[in-house]
């Protein structure tokens, strides 16, 4: 996945086009800021984008400027519940209240969900008893560069990954 300002739907078929990448396998991720920035604009664009057939992500989502009207109105794939919420998920039963409930409000959107920035085991197993379908962070895999990337997808992952794609 890639995080991109506002891009236009030409050049993403252009570089689509040149490098042979199927666009189902691309996700773009947005964050909240700009979707509030320029409305209109920011729809039009995500619009286009989606008519190529790439996956449209909302980054941090429930940090910023969210708006539940954003959700009804925007051509998006999957919402991505930001660490903060994931961290306090062991300490808070606040944090674990909306993770459940921004996980409920996907699974009754036909949302995907990805949980960010997953780094104990605890943190883990709960998203995975709250039906959460993706999830990335430290208890996965540290940051890392494209040849280590390859190297380590070569060897897989120390974590045992379940079956519901809950992986990094």
């Amino acid at each position: 996945s890639a995080t991109v300002g506002l891009l236009s739907e030409v050049d993403l078929r252009q570089v689509l086009e040149e490098t042979g990448f199927p666009a189902p396998l691309l996700e773009l991720e947005i964050t909240e800021h700009v979707t509030a920035r320029e409305p209109e604009t920011t729809l039009r664009i995500l619009r286009e984008l989606k008519a190529l057939g790439v996956t449209i992500a909302i980054d941090d989502f429930g940090i910023g400027y969210s708006s539940l009207s954003y959700l009804q109105m925007l051509p998006i794939d999957r919402l991505k519940i930001d660490r903060a919420f994931v961290s306090s998920l062991a300490v808070d039963r606040r944090g674990e209240a909306i993770c459940r409930t921004i996980l409920d409000m996907s699974r009754n959107l036909g949302l995907m969900t990805l949980a960010e920035g997953i780094e104990v085991p605890a943190q883990h197993r709960a998203l995975l008893d709250y039906g959460c379908e993706e999830g990335q962070g430290f208890l996965f895999a540290r940051p890392m560069s494209a040849r280590d990337t390859a190297e380590w997808l070569g060897c897989g992952s120390t974590v045992e990954m379940p079956a519901r794609r809950l992986a990094g």
